[in-house]
């Protein structure tokens, strides 16, 4: 046997493993309701106390408790938050260029929200990244930052986009 083909072996082995670790598969395990989020947004009066409700009722899981297991489901639910902001900002982005082409204004508010989005994730990330250098379980208060930021980011967006585009037909 080659020794490229011996090392594309090594590889696929080592993958292989990582794929059925107590690790990998403690992950699969870790699950987020989002219905639970849903349901929290479409409910409560206050949206902002949806964010973490999906993290926190995954870390009660079975192994969900360990700083593995918290940090698996704070990423989880980061992840629903990124999509729905990246959802929030395309709304926008569209609504942006239908008034620009229905009322010809010549401002339009495509630009600034990139640059607004841009800064504030400059933002997010500093704020978090004390976090991750001033605690022992950094990495698991920084997911956790990110996550609430993102979360709460999201719904400022939904938010902005209900009371600034509603007159829109």
């Amino acid at each position: 046997m080659t020794r490229s083909c011996l090392l594309y072996l090594t590889r696929c082995f080592a993958a292989l493993a990582m794929l059925t670790s107590p690790v990998a598969v403690m992950a699969e395990e870790l699950h987020i309701d989002i219905e639970r989020i849903e349901q929290c947004l479409q409910f409560h009066t206050d949206a902002y106390q949806c964010v973490g409700l999906a993290a926190g009722a995954c870390s009660e899981l079975p192994r969900g408790d360990s700083i593995f297991g918290m940090t698996t489901c704070v990423q989880k639910e980061r992840a629903y938050w990124l999509e729905r902001t990246e959802a929030a900002l395309d709304d926008l982005a569209r609504m942006s260029a239908e008034i620009d082409q229905q009322y010809g204004s010549g401002a339009s508010i495509a630009p600034a929200t990139a640059a607004m989005q841009r800064s504030w994730i400059d933002f997010r990330d500093a704020i978090c990244e004390v976090r991750l250098d001033l605690f022992d379980d950094g990495k698991l208060r920084r997911d956790l930052c990110l996550m609430e930021f993102d979360g709460e980011q999201a719904i400022y967006l939904i938010g902005l986009m209900e009371r600034q585009f509603a007159w829109l037909p």
